[in-house]
């Protein structure tokens, strides 16, 4: 429980088959922060499916990192960051399953992708497959920032909306974090009908999609 200046607040975790959820929730059961991130699924042969624990648990780790990320820090005095989070858990449960917690956390720092979510899609599905699918997440995420940018200008808010709603979900799926946060928050602006806003989240998004495009190509180079 997260203690605010004048209130408590409680962060819960859903863990899904396919993905793990996190929100934070005012004792007026309102939501001032919430991320997902997804975990994966493997078969291995007909009839046989598999889950890595050591991904769940990195998952649940940038569930929560995506609801710091998504404005707890604006609500929590003392908010209670990713590594201290991960550390809290350990000691809790005697020590994370391997499976790239260290990496998830570092990736949410500097690092634009989320190389752990990757890595294990590149393991699960191949590079080409892979690749594929991020060259299809690159080209839809340009078309999405150019009719909102369209949008933008005759104020058209439900294309904004849909567009980044869509752009959300595919980054936070492929572990674009910082983009898929950035994208909610325009869609959750665009939806309150807060104009000014929507635009100021729109030049955000506009800025800073092409560094983590650049970075994606970069990785796909070298995976390839």
């Amino acid at each position: 429980m997260a203690e605010t200046a004048s209130r408590s607040l409680i962060l819960s975790i859903d863990q899904g088959t396919t993905n793990s959820k996190a929100a934070l929730v005012s004792a007026e059961g309102r939501i001032v922060g919430s991320g997902s991130a997804p975990i994966g699924v493997v078969s291995p042969r007909p009839g046989w499916v598999e889950q890595d624990a050591g991904r769940i648990w990195s998952s649940v780790l940038e569930a929560v990192a995506a609801c710091l990320a998504g404005g707890m820090q604006d609500v929590v005095a003392k908010p209670l960051r990713l590594p201290q989070f991960n550390a809290k858990l350990t000691a809790r449960f005697g020590g994370a399953p391997a499976g790239g917690v260290a990496e998830a956390a570092a990736a949410h720092g500097e690092q634009p992708l989320d190389l752990d979510t990757l890595a294990y899609y590149r393991n699960a599905m191949g590079t080409s497959a892979l690749l594929n699918v991020t060259t299809l997440y690159s080209n839809n995420s340009l078309g999405y920032l150019d009719a909102m940018a369209r949008a933008v200008e005759r104020d058209d808010l439900a294309v904004i909306a849909g567009d980044a709603h869509k752009m959300a979900g595919a980054s936070m799926m492929l572990g674009m974090r910082d983009i898929g946060t950035l994208a909610m928050e325009l869609e959750e602006a665009a939806l309150a009908g807060d104009v000014a806003r929507t635009g100021a989240l729109f030049t955000r998004l506009k800025r800073q999609l092409p560094a983590v495009l650049d970075a994606l190509r970069r990785w796909c180079g070298e995976a390839a």
